[in-house]
């Protein structure tokens, strides 16, 4: 069985193409992203990638993991959404507010998170400026800011 988390990261990686923003868009550092990349190249026992300096290129192996991974993933969510009912302690959540917001949020986050086994919580840490471009993005469930804004594309409640 491979490993679901490398997987994830792996795909996440082709589908952005650069390791730094893969990085940010899983709230991961840059050499998190490459050693999860490196694990399952060993898991596999192929190279996935070419690296070329800082951009990459798949592998024939890399190729046919990628478009194989998509169908898992859609599979898996698909298993999940008929076995679920409509709870709200199962699943993930990614939120994003200012550092001094996460540290307010963080130990109730981790109390509530232990609680609820089958539930994930990602904090980030950003600038109100990222917030907005991570919910515009679609990359984060909420985003908490600290100044107003005026976007008609989103729902703002103070």
């Amino acid at each position: 069985m491979l490993n679901q988390q490398w997987l994830t990261t792996f795909i996440k990686l082709v589908e952005v193409g650069h390791f730094t923003h893969t990085a940010e868009q899983l709230f991961m550092t840059q050499p998190g992203v490459s050693q999860h990349i490196k694990k399952l190249e060993q898991q596999v026992g192929v190279d996935l990638l070419i690296r070329i300096g800082k951009s990459f290129e798949l592998t024939e192996a890399g190729i046919v993991l990628y478009q194989q991974a998509l169908i898992w993933q859609q599979q898996q969510q698909q298993v999940l959404s008929q076995l679920a009912v409509d709870d709200e302690h199962v699943g993930e959540c990614r939120l994003a507010c200012s550092g001094s917001m996460a540290l307010l949020l963080y130990p109730h986050l981790i109390d509530y998170q232990l609680s609820y086994s089958r539930l994930q919580i990602y904090l980030e840490a950003a600038p109100n400026k990222r917030i907005i471009d991570s919910v515009m993005a679609n990359t984060i469930d909420v985003g908490i800011i600290t100044q107003p804004i005026n976007m008609d594309e989103l729902v703002v409640t103070p």
